[in-house]
């Protein structure tokens, strides 16, 4: 178990912690001693009280502490997007006034 000290995007209105998959694994590697390729096989379990995080970074905290501290995720979503708007055809220049 490790915990990390990411901070993420809140979206108020839903109540949604947003973070990139690829800085949560950037930050597992790095705690499991900078292991280049994390293993796709990991959970997150929720956020934890960042008091309890400042001790557990100098050895100080038990499992029991964290669990006790710890806030349980609801749901895991799992977020894709895809660009959209307006592209030109490409035979037309993007900009008709610098033809």
């Amino acid at each position: 178990m490790v915990i990390l000290g990411k901070t993420c995007r809140l979206c108020v209105a839903c109540e949604v912690l947003i973070a990139h998959r690829a800085e949560v694994e950037q930050l597992i590697g790095a705690s499991l001693g900078g292991a280049a390729a994390v293993s796709p096989k990991y959970s997150v379990l929720g956020t934890v009280d960042t008091r309890v995080w400042r001790r557990g970074l100098a050895g100080g905290v038990s499992l029991d502490d964290v669990v006790q501290h710890m806030s349980d995720f609801k749901a895991h979503l799992r977020v894709d997007s895809a660009p959209a708007g307006w592209y030109p055809k490409e035979d037309t220049p993007a900009n008709p006034l610098c033809s």
